[in-house]
């Protein structure tokens, strides 16, 4: 049977910060920006422990694979066995068919221990609202699986040649780590998912833990300054790290080395013996695992359910709900399980069970959500169903011709490569001509610049502008105008787009350039761009405000608050903050010869809230497909009533 290490209550205290910074970062990101590297942290403790236990019994010749796959089976499955369950339970009264789907895939995914593989392949500018994702959470223990699987072996091997054991450390930290920092860049959703990328967080674990079984510990004096340190990089990361800037690059440092200081300086040090090893911190990081598991999928639900208006009183709720679950899985699952006999046939019944699960999230999947099974409303499931959109299908888009309608030739985002699984900062290799070439037999030009905010704009004024105007586009998804850029790029699509755009307006010098984003609007920034324009040749800039955005995607703000008697108007899951941005820009602009503000919000939106549908058929009159793109519909509306005017104005028409 293989040998523990000494218990240390201070890194219980230290997963209890972890796991409340990641718990705090999810119910109120604004509260504490960098939570998320709590995972980090754990990655390291993950790396410092299993090593510890792997060296000690490799040492007394007491190791065994079996004794550690059964000892990892016993402690990881039965929490999440029983979250599993639970989220496969609830989620067939909460969600709809297509969701319960993917609550299905994920479910099947969680259970093969490959949740960061699924996810990596799945994120995307395009992808579903993440908070829907009931178990996205997993994809650490994914990771964490799948370092368990490997690392025991491969130190056996190691351990052979005793020099080898350092080496092999190395080798795998700075492999791991110069991938991460390569990737970064240009691939930066396989950077923060892939074991590849991630390793290196588990590997400085590893290391101190070879380290200490060597000897190497820091004096007195050390310790304390390490762990004073350790925790100021801790929390520092906590402050200063976002989930905007892409991660973990070098910004993962900060957590990671910040970790390894505070678990290098001992449980003697007074960071950690009069803060790390409080009985609260203590308590909570006994049951800091089952916390993990339990807190992101009840914030999910309720997410769903309240389609995106979770007030804070609800969310605390949830926390405290999943803080009773967390307390009653480990005494009444986790404690019993791992305490008890028949160790090996218990290993093998989970893992068993495990699959089992694994299999029916399969079978959910394959058979769409079980549509049609149960006592849910047949036509909201068929309203939602219509527009379904998950990847490859693609359903909604493929069925409305959406890339066509948002012009998708004229950008250098390469959604293709995105629809097969594999997302790309890497540009086209070039779009249409007729994005970026003037037509001599058109009398006027108008261009539109931005992202996909901007292309969503393309279909009205198609209909709408007179035969005698020509449309060029220069709109990448993604991608926020940026009058800075002074080349192109083989590696940076956004880049590309950027530049191509300003090189188009020197060489066209269109009458009238629309620009549009989704985020990050502000009148100066604005103002740069127009005053870039300007030099370039072109004629009035018109700034395109935001649209009406939703907590979540309007189809299913329809179906689950808005149904059956879906109303006209609605102020029900409209997204405040974006109003509040459109009412600072309306404060901040004005208007001038050169420069103007396209107040769409005014066209969709009133006291009585915004408009939902356009027409007398509410599915094929919505206005929206997701949280604020237009949909063809709302396109020829807005550019009706607001924009095409406008342009028209601005060319003296």
């Amino acid at each position: 049977m293989l040998r523990t290490v000494t218990y240390r209550p201070d890194i219980d205290g230290l997963r209890a910060i972890a796991v409340l910074s990641v718990v705090v970062f999810h119910t109120s990101p604004h509260f504490l920006p960098g939570g998320f590297s709590g995972v980090d942290v754990f990655f390291v403790i993950s790396g410092f422990l299993i090593t510890s236990v792997i060296l000690s019994n490799l040492e007394d010749r007491s190791f065994s694979l079996l004794d550690f796959y059964a000892r990892r089976i016993r402690r990881i499955l039965p929490a999440l066995l029983v979250v599993m369950i639970a989220v496969l339970a609830g989620g067939w009264f909460i969600l709809f068919a297509i969701e319960y789907r993917e609550l299905g895939k994920e479910v099947a995914a969680g259970a093969g221990f490959v949740s960061n593989i699924v996810y990596m392949g799945e994120s995307g500018y395009f992808d579903a609202d993440s908070r829907a994702k009931i178990l996205l959470h997993l994809w650490s223990l994914g990771i964490e699986e799948q370092f368990y699987i490997v690392w025991p072996g491969l130190m056996m091997l190691a351990w052979r040649r005793r020099w080898a054991v350092p080496v092999v450390i190395a080798a795998a930290l700075a492999f791991s780590f110069a991938a991460n920092i390569a990737l970064i860049g240009s691939a930066p959703t396989d950077a923060f998912y892939s074991p590849l990328t991630r390793a290196w967080e588990l590997m400085i674990g590893c290391g101190l833990a070879y380290a200490a079984q060597q000897g190497w510990c820091w004096r007195a004096r050390q310790a304390h300054l390490a762990a004073v340190a350790g925790g100021a990089l801790v929390v520092g990361g906590f402050v200063l790290l976002n989930d905007v800037r892409p991660y973990p690059g070098w910004w993962g440092v900060l957590p990671t080395f910040g970790a390894v200081l505070l678990v290098s300086a001992g449980p003697q040090a007074w960071v950690n013996r009069a803060v790390l090893s409080n009985r609260g911190l203590v308590a909570i990081g006994l049951i800091s695992y089952p916390l993990y598991l339990w807190h992101w999928p009840l914030l999910a639900f309720g997410h769903v359910a309240e389609v995106g208006t979770s007030t804070r009183e609800i969310r605390i709720v949830e926390v405290a709900l999943s803080f009773a679950a967390a307390v009653a899985t480990y005494f009444l699952v986790e404690r019993p399980v791992r305490r008890s006999g028949q160790r090996g046939v218990k290993a093998v019944t989970l893992l068993l069970v495990t699959l089992s699960v694994g299999l029916i999230g399969y079978v959910c999947y394959w058979q769409k959500g079980f549509a049609g099974i149960g006592s849910h409303d047949a036509q909201r499931e068929a309203f939602v169903d219509y527009f379904d959109d998950a990847r490859p299908a693609w359903q909604f888009t493929t069925r409305t011709d959406l890339r066509a309608k948002f012009r998708d030739e004229c950008s250098f985002y390469d959604i293709d490569s995105y629809r097969r699984w594999r997302e790309s900062l890497v540009p086209r290799q070039g779009i249409a001509q007729s994005c970026t070439e003037r037509d001599p037999e058109k009398s006027h030009v108008v261009m539109i610049w931005g992202d996909s905010h901007a292309q969503h704009l393309y279909w009205g004024l198609r209909e709408n502008l007179p035969a005698d105007w020509q449309i060029l586009q220069v709109a990448s998804s993604g991608c926020l105008p940026d009058p800075g850029v002074d080349g192109p790029s083989a590696s940076d699509y956004c880049r590309q787009s950027n530049w191509i755009a300003l090189q188009t307006v020197a060489k066209a010098k269109p009458d009238v350039v629309v620009v549009a984003q989704g985020t990050g609007q502000a009148v100066d920034r604005f103002e740069t761009i127009a005053d870039k324009l300007e030099q370039l040749g072109a004629g009035r800039v018109l700034v395109a405000g935001p649209a009406p955005h939703w907590t979540t995607g309007l189809p299913e703000i329809v179906a689950r608050k808005l149904w059956p008697d879906t109303p006209r108007r609605t102020l029900v899951g409209v997204n405040w903050q974006m109003v509040e941005v459109n009412d600072t820009l309306k404060r901040g602009f004005k208007s001038s010869a050169r420069l103007a503000f396209v107040d769409i919000q005014s066209v969709f939106c009133a006291a009585d809230g915004c408009l939902v549908y356009l027409g007398e058929d509410r599915q094929a009159g919505l206005t929206s497909m997701d949280d604020g793109h237009l949909l063809p519909i709302a396109s020829d509306y807005l550019a009706r009533q607001l924009l095409v005017p406008m342009i028209l104005n601005s060319a003296g028409k």
